[in-house]
Formats: structure tokens, sequence, C-alpha cells
């Protein structure tokens, strides 16, 4: 349904200017065997199962729910033919998916070109046309990819005398966007502490200051071009990059520049990015070393690891993949475009700013199009108006500090897995200061720690222990600097549990409530093989 209006989507539902997905046909149907989120966030996926446990969504019989079984039967099936493809040639399942996302790029570029976007309407229907095909794209092509390397790792989980050593076997992956942005920026880095005059430039001048060096284009020639080839492959990123409507970090490139300064405060040479890739790498070869000679029937079984091992590696990087090349340069693009001809509805008056636009359902921005393009007036200040109240109920909801993970028709919110009763969450004995989450990078780390709201201003100094909500690839530079990291939300493919494991830091996540638990100074340990955190001194 083009809709966009949110009453008529089976799926995706709006609640307090937010947007929600609906899982009850899930839940009612044969697909809930198949269906996880622990993966995802751990918190999420045992208020999940508890939801199962409880019979609250009694399956549908098979002849209320044909349809989907039909669906499933046929969706399964073609996914599971494709992960046996790619499970047992993962390049070539690589290429493919790299294949069709090129093409969709392509799709994207041609429709965006002058003679086909020459006003403001062809610029939203093709937005439109975007988001009709993407997720198609993103879902027939990327899950045969991941599907393999799930399989892949609980294999290799049971396998293991100790699930912690299959889990460092990760850090092992080939390269995925994330970590070639990370290279890239830790080599602009050397850079730039190689020459002189750019480097009293970022030690003396303020952020302000070099952002308006770099838009003047006045660093040395090289530094310039380099940063300029930064912002061609990765200005399409940015902080919340998932909302089309925040800024990316070629409107911000002060979030760039703080990296590259959070950078040249790494004098261990043990913390250099490419360094702490390397004994990365080389940690998950002695992970599978134990593994190895842990085996009980070394044999059969030596083979079989090394035959996962090897798959898990090339296929698990495509993780960031689907996220990077399918979403964010698409959102890259099209945000792009739609903001050069959301100035034309500026200089008709129709709306006070570009960024406006976001705050318009799409059948809504059709319609300002048209006023813009016909040079229609009349509605002027239903626009204005429009556009002004949902600004404020937007700041209104910003302001909210915690969001339910989980809402229930019948008024039920669950914000974290703590709020199910005791007789059927899984009890562990903790003592006393001590408090548990899921393990997702493992290694032992004591320190102090940095509560962290916002990257730009994170105040951390090196071998802090950071603890925050959760993280995005803008969040990455604070990574070589820190000692362990805490989230209260996330699992075990969440952003900040695969950038830990790169960089070898010890991670607990689904740790609710961490940043009132914990305060800026307190001396904790983080344990990343059992998921345990214990307060050590309160100074």
């Amino acid at each position: 349904d083009i809709s966009s209006n949110p009453l008529r989507h089976n799926i995706f539902k709006s609640a307090s200017n937010r947007l929600w997905i609906d899982i009850t046909g899930v839940l009612t149907s044969a697909a809930v065997h198949f269906f996880g989120l622990s993966m995802i966030d751990t918190g999420m996926g045992t208020i999940i199962n508890y939801l199962v446990r409880s019979k609250l969504f009694p399956i549908k019989s098979i002849f209320s729910s044909l349809t989907t079984y039909l669906f499933l039967l046929f969706f399964i099936s073609s996914t599971l033919l494709k992960s046996i493809r790619n499970f047992i040639f993962p390049r070539y399942g690589i290429k493919l998916f790299m294949n069709h996302i090129e093409e969709c790029h392509q799709f994207i570029d041609k429709g965006f070109e002058d003679e086909n976007n020459q006003n403001f309407t062809n610029c939203v229907n093709h937005f439109q046309n975007i988001l009709l095909i993407l997720p198609q794209i993103l879902a027939k092509r990327a899950i045969p990819c991941l599907l393999p390397t799930i399989v892949c790792l609980r294999i290799l989980g049971k396998l293991a005398k100790n699930s912690i050593d299959a889990l460092a076997l990760t850090r092992a992956v080939e390269s995925n966007p994330t970590t070639e942005m990370n290279l890239m920026l830790w080599k602009l880095t050397i850079l730039i502490k190689n020459n002189e005059t750019t480097l009293k430039l970022f030690e003396n001048e303020t952020i302000d200051n070099l952002v308006d060096i770099y838009k003047r284009k006045s660093f040395d020639k090289d530094i310039q071009l380099k940063i300029d080839e930064f912002f061609d492959n990765y200005g399409c990123r940015g902080i919340g990059e998932i909302d089309i409507g925040r800024k990316r970090w070629s409107d911000q490139p002060e979030i760039v520049l703080e990296q590259i300064k959070n950078y040249l405060k790494i004098s261990n040479p043990d913390k250099a990015i490419d360094k702490i890739h390397d004994q990365s790498r080389q940690s998950a070869y002695e992970a599978l070393s134990r593994i190895e000679n842990d085996l009980r029937w070394p044999f059969i079984q030596r083979p079989l690891v090394n035959f996962l091992f090897n798959r898990l590696k090339i296929l698990f990087s495509i993780r960031e993949c689907p996220k990077f090349y399918g979403l964010i340069q698409t959102f890259g693009k099209c945000r792009k475009e739609l903001l050069s001809k959301a100035n034309l509805a500026v200089n008709e008056n129709l709306i006070s700013n570009v960024d406006d636009i976001f705050f318009l359902y799409i059948n809504e921005l059709k319609s300002l199009a048209y006023d813009t393009d016909h040079k229609q007036y009349d509605k002027i200040d239903y626009w204005k108006n429009l556009i002004l109240q949902r600004r404020l109920e937007y700041t209104k909801q910003m302001s909210c500090k915690r969001i339910p993970l989980i809402l229930l028709s019948n008024g039920t919110t669950y914000y974290d897995a703590t709020t199910i009763s005791d007789e059927t969450n899984q009890q562990i004995e903790l003592i006393e200061g001590e408090y548990i989450g899921s393990p997702v990078s493992p290694g032992v780390y004591e320190g102090k720690v940095r509560i962290v709201d916002d990257p730009m201003n994170s105040k951390l100094e090196p071998g802090e222990i950071l603890v925050c909500t959760a993280t995005d690839p803008a969040w990455t530079s604070l990574f070589p600097i820190v000692g362990a990291l805490v989230l209260e939300m996330g699992g075990m493919l969440q952003h900040g549990a695969i950038v830990s494991r790169e960089y070898g830091l010890p991670a607990v996540v689904g740790v609710a409530n961490a940043k009132n638990i914990f305060h800026n100074g307190q001396f904790i340990q983080v344990n990343g093989s059992n998921g345990r955190i214990k307060i050590l001194s309160n100074e």
C-alpha cells in the first residue's frame, strides 16, 4: 500500500510520532517458530519469547492463515535454496548481492538525472518508487547471505568447548563498510600527523575554524583531497542515520573533524587502528586453534570447523552492507535531491526551511511539490501551520527519556526485559553491586565509567569505560580510546557489539537502565565473557 496514511499499513504503525513494526501477524502464525530478535536486541528477544510462552497470541489454525503458510512456503523455500548456495559458494553470494545493489543505484542515479528530474514532483515520484523497490531487493538478496553466518556461528558455538571462543572467531571477518571507513579515516589521520602545518591547525584551532578551513578548501592540497574523498564515500553517514530527516556528515563536517581530533590523541602504537585490526584478526585465529585443540573427535570435526570458519569470515562482513549500501547511501542521494528541490518551495514562500519537508507524509509532499511547480499560493498558511505543529510535537517526543521496546494494544508497555515477572525471567545469582547483561565481546577490563549521550560531546578520556544507550557508526572514533563498552540495548549483531569484537574490547549489552545504575568516575569491572558487571568503587 503506497498510501502514506499509517493507519492503512499492515506492518508499519505510527504512535507518538514514532514508527513501530506490528508483529502480531507473525506471532499468531507458523512464522513464530522462525522468529527471533535476540541477535539484534537481547531484551526484545526475551520479551518476545515471554509473550509467545504466555500464549497471549494464540496461533491460528492452518486454514485461517493459509495465505501466510503459502507465503512462508514460497519465501522460505526460495531463501533456503539461496542460503545453501551461498553457504557452498560464499564469495559468489557476496558478488551477487553487490551486483544487485549496484543495479539498484544505477536506477536511483538515472531517476535523479536532470532530464528525469526537472521539477519537484518528478523528484518526489522517483523517491517514492525507490522506497517501493528497495525493501524487496534488500530482503531477497541480503537474508540468504546472513542466514548462513548465523548457522555457522551457532554450530561453531556447539562445537567449541568454550562458546566465547566461537564468538571471538567473528574478529577475523573480512572488511565491512564500517571497518573500511575507520581505516580510511585513520590513514587520513596519519597523513595529518606527518604534515606539520595541518597538525598544528588541528591542535590549535577550534572545530568551527577547522570546518571553515575545510569548506574554503584551504588545507594543504593532499590533505584536502583525502578529506574530500572521505566525504565522497562516507558523507552520507550520520548520527541516527536510519532516519532520512537527520543530518549527514556532509551537512555537519565538524563530526568527522572531531573524530580526527580523537584519533590524533592516540599515542599508544598498540591503539593504532590498523594495529588493532591486525591484533583482532590474530586473536580470532588463536581462538580457532583453541577450538581445534579441544575437539572431541578432531579427525572428523576439524575439517568441519575450518569449513564453517571460512564461511563465517567471508559472509559475516555482509552484516553492515545492506544498511550502508542499501539504505544509507540511498538515503544520502534522496536527501540531497529532495533538499535541493525543497529550495524551490522555500523560494516560493510555501515553507520556511528546506528540512520542513521531513515533517510531511509522502502524499503531502506530493501536494507541496505540485503547489511549488504550479505556483499555487492558496495553501501557504496551511503548510506553515502544519509543519510548525509537527515540529512542536517532534520536540516534545525527543524530550522523552525512555521509549518502550514493545507495546501491546491493551496498553501494556515493555521498556526492558526486567519488567517481565520473575517466574518466567531467567534467574542468575548475583552478589551485591553486580549486574548482568549479554556478553557480546570477550575479555575482562577494569576502569572508570563515562556516561555518554552524544559522541560529539563525550569528554571521554583514554581507558574509560563507555556506557551509553546504543551506538552507530558516528560513535566509532571513540572505540580506540575506550577500555570496554556497556550498552543498554543491543545484541550480537548490533553495531557496538560488532565493532567491539573487531577492536578486541570487552563488551556487555542489554544492561537495562545502565546510564542510571552507573555514574561518571565510578570504578567497575566489565566481563565480556560472562556478561557480568561489578562495581568495585563508587569514587
